[in-house]
């Protein structure tokens, strides 16, 4: 009780040696047993390993409350995972999981709120046998809510002591509104391409990644133009190359540039999409206001 209440660290001196005394000791995590009679320097090296031992354990209780207190003050969703289960979570976490009971949550394996698409990949990315060059940095993984409702997350990691034991920390960022923006743009890339104005989709390289039937019929190659920069088409028809990889440094929204063939010069509206952190960039040209047959005629 004096340890409990007032955090002083407890040695036991007895001359009893039973077994039921000695196991009470044990029970109350007790510092030290020291049996009567006591020598002085045998006394004073238990005091010592007591004080220092008590010590040390106050600094890692108040190292884990203020790791604590930054994991619940985090603004990102945390959890912590020991042997495969979830021990802690933070209020954002709880959240993403669409409970407000910690029970629905604590305690359970953490593939219970993972599809099983998505297992063998997250047992991968919290394994401890994985080898280095192996590991993940971060997955993108489907979840599911506290009531089986899926959800996207990018998935980050790191080994961190909790509660004196090894665990892994997990930063979940939620992404279903990144993945539905992807698939929004994919059906609106599909949707330009398959107008009937003539569309050319180029690479950050200023290579060909796709074309419409429109452009085929304007330009009329005799080979496919795909994978090729468009200098090497410069026989069929000319852009403006130093503006179009200005307008990629500038990371343009929108912009205009002209479309040359033969000697027709076209007005070119055109869009930059992807990231240049992810290396996925694209120039979206749409060839505008043409008089398809008076062209193909010329």
């Amino acid at each position: 009780r004096i340890q409990r209440d007032y955090d002083i660290p407890v040695i036991f001196v007895s001359s009893d040696t039973s077994t039921n005394v000695v196991e009470r000791a044990i029970i109350s995590n007790s510092y030290g047993y020291l049996v009567k009679p006591v020598q002085k320097n045998e006394l004073g090296i238990s005091i010592d390993l007591a004080y220092y031992k008590h010590k040390l354990a106050v600094e890692q209780k108040r190292r884990e409350q203020s790791y604590r207190s930054y994991l619940s003050e985090s603004p990102m969703p945390v959890i912590i995972i020991q042997e495969g289960r979830i021990r802690y979570l933070n209020m954002n976490a709880l959240d993403l999981f669409r409970t407000h009971y910690m029970e629905d949550i604590i305690g359970l394996p953490l593939l219970n709120f993972v599809i099983d698409a998505n297992h063998q990949e997250v047992v991968d990315f919290i394994s401890d046998d994985l080898p280095e060059e192996k590991r993940s940095s971060r997955i993108n993984v489907t979840m599911k809510t506290a009531h089986g409702m899926p959800f996207e997350v990018a998935m980050m990691g790191s080994v961190v002591r909790f509660s004196g034991h090894k665990a892994h920390q997990l930063v979940l960022n939620d992404i279903s509104i990144e993945k539905n923006a992807i698939k929004n743009y994919q059906r609106l890339r599909k949707a330009i391409i398959e107008s009937s104005e003539p569309v050319v989709v180029l690479n950050k390289e200023l290579i060909v990644v796709e074309y419409n039937e429109a452009f085929k019929m304007l330009v009329n190659p005799a080979e496919d133009l795909k994978q090729k920069n468009v200098t090497q088409w410069q026989h069929l028809f000319q852009l403006d190359e130093t503006f179009l990889s200005e307008a990629l440094k500038e990371e343009k929204a929108f912009f205009e540039t002209t479309f040359q063939i033969s000697d027709k010069h076209l007005p070119v509206t055109g869009c930059i999409t992807g990231e240049t952190c992810e290396g996925n960039q694209e120039l979206i040209l749409r060839v505008r206001n043409l008089q398809h047959v008076s062209i193909l005629q010329t």
